[in-house]
């Protein structure tokens, strides 16, 4: 979470609302995305949602944190 805070200067509550099919590994970017219905709501609401680009180092560890440390559950 602070790897991605530092590269990123997103917020945290910005990261605790991703949710696993909002990393596009092979494209190297994150989608943010206001999801109220899901009570993962971004500060900006709508006007929060962007695409954000991540270096190559950065997928290196989001990629190998989803393929050995992720726990595979979804939380309510």
């Amino acid at each position: 979470m602070f790897y991605l805070i530092w590269h990123t200067g997103i917020r945290s509550g910005t990261v605790c609302a991703l949710d696993i099919s909002d990393y596009h590994s092979d494209d190297q970017y994150l989608a943010i995305r206001n999801r109220p219905e899901t009570g993962t709501r971004l500060k900006n609401r709508d006007r929060g949602e962007r695409e954000i680009n991540l270096k190559r180092g950065v997928c290196e560890v989001l990629d190998d944190y989803l393929d050995q440390n992720h726990p595979g559950v979804e939380d309510d």
